[in-house]
């Protein structure tokens, strides 16, 4: 089985360096083992069931395993077989097994592998991300910045058709009004059960009671300032009644002494 990296899986992984841990064997990987002092040397590849099979040497099982423990595997198969007392084992990777890119990029296939890949790196290798992961991706950035912008205007049509029940329940003289004379347009009556509604009509409600409490105030202020000028108008009539009686005196004394 050859390594497959596919970036529908592995996307998460882009741009991190390969693992510091010792390459391990895989499916796909050729190798060449030879033995110190032995002008011999042996080439296989690591078949499927990950076993390397060499000629006069059998077979052995490689995949998954380090350089350093492929090569005491074989050593110890050597003594057992008693081919070299104590074999000094090198091995060579000749050609490391292909990667299979996949995905979502925009030339998918099969291309060589080297130590220090990275899936960013083999995104590269094929061809870059494609347009439809772009594209997917920009769709959703804007689906979630059309859905807050809608929320928000759907926020302040709440807003206007609460101020706007509150001044008719003012025009009309009364000290309070309900959700049922909201006139939501269409599509927004789901909003009534909202806790963004609930706070409105609070806040609406405090300010008609607040509002009507200065209309009163006011409204008493201004009886009171009424009640005092009628007080002020009273005064002068006596004022003026007292002046006109002392006027009539006047003449009649004028009359007797010109008599």
């Amino acid at each position: 089985m050859r390594r497959i990296a596919t970036l529908a899986l592995l996307g998460a992984m882009a741009g991190m360096p390969a693992a510091a841990e010792p390459y391990r064997l895989t499916v796909g990987d050729r190798v060449s083992i030879a033995v110190f002092g032995e002008a011999e040397r042996w080439e296989g590849t690591v078949d499927l069931d990950g076993r390397v099979r060499l000629p006069g040497f059998g077979s052995h099982a490689l995949s998954a395993l380090t350089l350093d423990e492929a090569e005491a595997t074989l050593a110890e198969a050597m003594r057992a077989q008693q081919l070299f007392a104590d074999p000094q084992i090198s091995i060579a990777i000749e050609a490391y097994a292909p990667v299979v890119v996949g995905g979502d990029v925009r030339s998918p296939g099969v291309f060589p592998f080297s130590p220090g890949l990275t899936v960013g790196t083999a995104a590269g290798l094929a061809g870059g991300l494609s347009g439809a992961a772009i594209d997917a991706e920009d769709r959703a950035l804007a689906r979630i910045g059309t859905t807050g912008q809608l929320r928000e205007t759907e926020q302040e049509l709440l807003g206007r058709a609460v101020e706007l029940a509150r001044l008719h329940a003012q025009l009309e003289g009364r000290e309070s009004f309900g959700t049922t004379e909201l006139r939501l347009p269409p599509g927004l009556d789901a909003l009534r059960a909202s806790a963004f509604h609930d706070a409105l009509l609070a806040a609406e409600t405090d300010l008609m009671a607040a509002e009507d409490a200065a209309a009163r105030e006011r409204e008493q202020r201004l009886t009171s300032t009424l009640q005092e000028i009628g007080r002020q108008i009273e005064t002068l009539e006596q004022r003026l009644a007292v002046q006109q009686e002392v006027v009539v005196l006047q003449q009649e004394e004028l009359a007797a002494a010109q008599q």
